[in-house]
């Protein structure tokens, strides 16, 4: 039994168009693997920028806390050196010069 050329042709055509469809299957199946690739390198760009930003809070945080522990400290000092260094009220000089006038030394 020969086959009739219109059968081969028939076939010939369903055997191309099946290549074609799965030519299209692996090209849709390559490029899902290299979007899946580049979202992965996406993800550890972003984690490893995340960590990043992180330690730079961190010490952002430190350096504050520095500062403000500075701060107190320098208005302390500000404090001491603009304060009176004896400042008396009127009854501690009274007392004081009663006190040194009774002495016998002061006689």
């Amino acid at each position: 039994m020969i086959a009739k050329p219109y059968l081969i042709a028939l076939g010939v055509l369903a055997l191309l168009l099946f290549g074609g469809w799965m030519k299209g299957i692996y090209d849709e199946a390559g490029q899902a693997d290299i979007l899946r690739q580049q979202i992965a390198a996406t993800a550890e760009r972003i984690d490893r920028q995340n960590a990043l930003a992180k330690k730079a809070e961190a010490e952002m945080q430190a350096d504050r806390l520095a500062l403000a522990t500075l701060n107190k400290k320098w208005t302390a000092i500000r404090a001491q050196k603009d304060r009176a260094v004896c400042q008396l009220d009127a009854d501690a000089v009274r007392v004081l010069k009663d006190a040194s006038a009774a002495h016998p030394a002061a006689r």
